[in-house]
């Protein structure tokens, strides 16, 4: 489990409450670069969650349409999974 924030004590905060196996890293998805390096670093991935910027849809998960998810405004970043 990878979890990554713009600022660090939201990402220590995670990690106290995450499995010791658990990884934190300081991003700012708004650095295209960045989150680059980051997904490159991090590697792999089965699924990812991203919460950061944007306002949340307020519908049941039934009702969603998730290609509307997976659409993002934030370079690098989305809702992705790996098959």
């Amino acid at each position: 489990m990878v979890v990554a924030s713009r600022r660090r004590e939201s990402v220590d905060a995670a990690l106290k409450r995450l499995p010791k196996r658990a990884e934190g890293h300081v991003l700012d998805t708004t650095d295209d670069a960045a989150a680059r390096a980051f997904f490159a670093q991090v590697g792999g991935f089965d699924h990812l969650v991203r919460t950061a910027g944007e306002s949340l849809l307020m519908e049941s998960l039934a009702e969603s349409d998730l290609t509307r998810a997976a659409v993002s405004r934030t370079p690098g970043c989305g809702v992705r999974t790996r098959r």
